[in-house]
């Protein structure tokens, strides 16, 4: 089994056991990047649309919508986000409102981790 199945095998292994819980998976498409990772990257994302479970898009918003390419200054290093590109990256997953604490600005946070 290569990585590609593996990463694949694991993650659904991980969604079933959530479900079972009671726990709905919020799965995120990661945004693109500049390398050889893409290719792995966009079989990842078409593995995660195949699972069936609430899905952030963070590729589209992160691509040039005439070029289709990676939209400048998003990354740093051709793979780690800029600091707009955090921003862009919480930007969605706010818009997103797959996540209701996100939306209402409720902490969710344990104390230690709030500023």
């Amino acid at each position: 089994m290569g990585r590609r199945e593996r990463v694949a095998t694991h993650l659904a292994a991980v969604c079933s056991e959530a479900v079972r819980h009671g726990v709905q998976p919020i799965l995120g498409l990661p945004p693109p990047v500049d390398g050889p990772e893409e290719l792995l990257l966009q079989s990842y994302r078409a593995g995660i649309m195949a699972l069936g479970h609430a899905v952030v898009d963070f590729y589209s918003p992160c691509l040039d919508p005439h070029t289709q390419s990676i939209r400048p200054g998003l990354l740093r290093d051709g793979v780690h986000p800029t600091r707009e590109g955090c921003r862009l990256i919480a930007d969605v997953l706010r818009q997103s409102r797959v996540v209701p604490e996100l939306v209402t600005g409720r902490n969710v946070l344990p104390s230690r981790f709030s500023r």
